[in-house]
């Protein structure tokens, strides 16, 4: 079993997508390792596609519509690489763009991702608050593992 961390769309998305590094949340953790990205059945934040370019852009690049975004469906593994308090000092180091993506306000964290990868198809799952534990299919897990072959980039979120 992995965790798991559930995002609203398009946020799930443009991680799945490797657009979207860092997470921003209110919490922290001291977990490092493989997590599954999910995105919430939640479609209400949908709206922010079409009033950031920002998002539009990556949608676009990437040849998907806001409306068809993956709904309660794992996208991605990812590896969180570190957690850290944001600061005034991280936000001074962190991309425009990046910022753009999440809350870089006071009192909250920055979780920086590696080694995204959106699985071939989104599979189906039921989110929670906070990790919560999925069990992964081997086959998966074992792919993830595995060394990524060149130029891998994928649209499918």
């Amino acid at each position: 079993m992995i965790p798991v961390l559930t995002l609203w769309q398009p946020w799930a998305s443009l991680i799945a997508l490797g657009a979207k590094q860092i997470e921003t949340r209110t919490w922290q953790t001291a977990y490092r390792g493989v997590v599954g990205i999910h995105a919430s059945q939640y479609a209400g934040a949908l709206g922010v596609c079409f009033q950031r370019d920002s998002i539009r852009r990556v949608l676009k690049a990437n040849h998907l519509e806001p409306k068809a975004l993956p709904l309660g469906k794992i996208l991605a593994l990812a590896t969180l690489a570190d957690v850290r308090a944001i600061t005034a000092e991280l936000r001074e180091r962190t991309s425009s763009r990046e910022q753009e993506f999440g809350n870089f306000g006071d009192g909250r964290f920055a979780w920086y991702w590696a080694r995204v990868r959106p699985l071939d198809q989104p599979l189906a799952a039921t989110g929670q608050q906070g990790l919560w534990r999925w069990e992964c299919p081997t086959t998966i897990l074992d792919a993830y593992n595995r060394p990524a072959p060149p130029n891998s980039a994928s649209t499918r979120p």
